[in-house]
């Protein structure tokens, strides 16, 4: 049966079952279109509205239930984000692309950071505490110590990363030749807001040797 003789604005003034009929599945077209078109983006929109105190308010919903209706709402929320730093190793005399360096081996956890663009920071210091400092525009932090980092995005709400590496070129350090008692400490921080979620409980200590 088309529908293409009859707009939908006309109600039928006589009740024949040809203009019944035509007036039933023109109306019964619209709802499906508004309850498959219209009612998600109008859903949506009104919910986006909620602040997210309303959200945590919910009753009858988890904590995790409330995460998921303000990620699914498209709430971007720092303060929801947690991990730890669980083991570090270190591998030295390593060479990557011709380089010389060493990995350093991390095992950490983040949680509540799904599809999350993340990162893994290494900073680096005398044994006192002092900034490496930077003198070639590379493996530098904007305020130019001396650091090492990779991107990862964890694909779970609870995801577990082990010995995931990160390489340091030993040229990249700028020491002259002697020996030195060096050190770094590891942060997390979700790439968008720059929030560190965590961060090593410690320094991890080493000694760098050149002649």
């Amino acid at each position: 049966m088309s529908l293409v003789p009859y707009d939908g604005s006309q109600f039928p003034t006589r009740w024949n079952l040809n203009d019944f009929g035509l007036y039933l599945s023109y109306q019964a077209h619209r709802m499906y279109f508004w309850l498959r078109h219209v009612a998600p983006v109008v859903a949506t929109a009104k919910l986006k509205q909620m602040e997210r105190n309303v959200i945590n308010d919910l009753p009858f919903v988890s904590q995790d239930g409330k995460r998921d209706i303000k990620r699914w709402l498209g709430h971007y929320d720092p303060s929801l984000f947690t991990g730890s730093i669980d083991g570090v190793k270190q591998e030295h005399g390593v060479y990557q692309n011709g380089n010389k360096g060493f990995n350093i081996y991390v095992t950490f956890s983040a949680r509540n950071l799904k599809d999350t663009q993340c990162r893994l920071a290494i900073y680096f210091y005398f044994s006192d505490g002092t900034k490496l400092r930077d003198f070639n525009d590379s493996y530098r932090t904007t305020d130019g110590q001396v650091f090492a980092g990779e991107y990862f995005t964890p694909p779970y709400d609870n995801a577990l990363y082990t010995d995931f590496v990160v390489f340091m070129p030993v040229s990249e350090l700028h020491m002259s030749s002697g020996s030195y008692n060096l050190c770094f400490d590891i942060s997390l921080y979700d790439e968008r807001s720059k929030t560190h979620f965590a961060t090593s409980p410690s320094y991890y200590h080493f000694t760098y040797t050149s002649n």
